[in-house]
């Protein structure tokens, strides 16, 4: 027997349980929520996340959850340093992720010390342990209401020169702080469901909540128009700088959750319905397996002129009517173009020639709009939105006219599709539909930042 399967696990070590007489509880995740107890040294209190309860388990039935040290984060391979090699630490300033999880591999070479030293080390300085400080104070509604009015009632300078939480935050979010004070205030059970929530989470997990809803992120979900372009290009720089197994890991998080506790939890979140939060789980694992998509948005974004962000933006409002939340996992791409006029049209492939690269990648990356443009090359791609760029008004309006009869071309119309058909390969009216998906694509990038 191995000195880990006899010595306890550090209070929020992720293990997996092993060697049980019931089969079912074997090779289940679990969170060590305590130290033995005096009267039963060889037993910690675990919560078995696939049962959401929690079990007093024999430490020798347990083993730490194995991590690749290139799916830890950068506090948390500082951290994991800092606990097995102080001096490798203090060389350690500096240094790139790559180059952190290559001095860590150095120093630790074992896997499973590696874990004892990660589940050992103190957790970033106020992060999880801030979520679940926040999370264990029993504030009552009236405490709440009253800390909602106190924020309404300062300066938000103010507010982020007294409150280190805070000092991050735009005022928009600042104002948003204070309404979901106020809607928890108005529903106790959610209050409760959140606390119990963030009770059984490790502190990896509440860890990746929190960056979920850091002030890096933009603040109000609740329309297209209000994602400014240094916001995007904020929520392009934390997502690239997340790996694809923590993109899946938060993903999951998102799943597993009530979605009333992550709305109530998480800022980004608040206006969004279930649909759309399961939306933005769904989107993080197609991101997690082309993380590439991410790099290039990241980059692309970077040339993005405000102006070009801004014409963005109104775009997606007028796909959208507006609608502060559409429906994006039931649109059908082909309803989108029913709600733009041929000017808008014009505008959008003017935009999308600026950015082919960032096109083609975010095409790929969408499950949706890969099927409909994967026939396509690079050069059709490129000399079909040529040529589209350079028809008249009157030759869009009858392309809009096309696109609405589901490919029953009219004789009238038949010339100029043709000709612009063939450019395409003959998928001019799914890559079309694939330009309205990809302009879904980035609205919910805005909603996951």
């Amino acid at each position: 027997m191995t000195e880990a399967s006899v010595s306890p696990f550090p209070v929020g070590s992720r293990v997996i349980l092993s060697g049980l007489k019931k089969e079912d509880f074997n090779s289940k995740t679990g969170v060590v929520k305590s130290a033995p107890a005096s009267s039963s040294p060889d037993r910690q209190q675990v919560y078995v996340e696939a049962f959401g309860r929690t079990f007093g388990l024999k430490i020798s039935n347990l083993r730490y959850e194995e991590r690749a040290t290139s799916s830890l984060s950068v506090p948390e391979l500082r951290s994991l340093l800092a606990s097995a090699s102080p001096s490798a630490s203090s060389s350690a300033a500096g240094l790139s992720r790559a180059e952190l999880a290559a001095l860590v591999d150095e120093t630790v070479p074992d896997v499973l010390d590696r874990m004892r030293h990660l589940c050992a080390s103190p957790p970033p300085p106020g992060s999880a342990e801030r979520v679940r400080a926040a999370a264990n104070a029993e504030l009552d509604p009236a405490q709440l209401r009253q800390q909602a009015a106190m924020l309404r009632g300062m300066s938000p300078s103010q507010i982020r020169a007294s409150n280190p939480m805070m000092a991050g935050l735009s005022d928009a979010q600042i104002a948003q702080a204070a309404a979901q004070m106020e809607t928890m205030a108005g529903d106790p059970e959610a209050m409760r469901r959140a606390r119990e929530q963030i009770q059984n989470m490790s502190g990896e997990d509440l860890e990746r909540m929190r960056q979920m809803g850091a002030p890096s992120a933009p603040s109000a979900p609740s329309a297209p128009s209000s994602v400014t372009a240094e916001q995007m290009r904020q929520a392009g720089e934390q997502m690239a700088n997340m790996t694809p197994e923590q993109l899946r890991q938060q993903a999951q998080m998102i799943r597993t959750m009530d979605p009333a506790a992550l709305r109530q939890m998480n800022p980004a979140m608040a206006n969004l319905t279930d649909e759309q939060v399961r939306a933005s789980a769904d989107q993080l694992e197609a991101m997690a397996s082309n993380p590439e998509a991410i790099k290039m948005a990241q980059e692309q974004m970077k040339h993005m002129s405000p102006e070009d962000m801004e014409e963005m933006q109104n775009l997606q409002r007028s796909m959208f009517r507006g609608e502060d939340k559409p429906d994006l996992q039931n649109m059908d791409p082909s309803q989108i173009m029913e709600n733009m006029d041929p000017a808008q049209l014009k505008k959008m492939v003017g935009l999308l020639k600026k950015n082919p690269g960032m096109l083609k990648t975010m095409l790929r990356s969408n499950p949706q709009a890969a099927a409909q443009a994967g026939n396509l090359s690079d050069e059709n791609v490129d000399r079909m939105l040529s040529a589209i760029d350079g028809m008249s008004e009157e030759q869009m309006t009858k392309m809009v006219g096309v696109l609405g009869t589901a490919q029953r071309v009219l004789s009238p119309l038949l010339g100029a599709w043709r000709r612009v058909n063939a450019l395409a390969g003959g998928h001019l009216r799914d890559l079309l539909l694939a330009l309205a998906a990809y302009l879904v694509v980035r609205t919910l990038l805005g909603w996951l930042a």
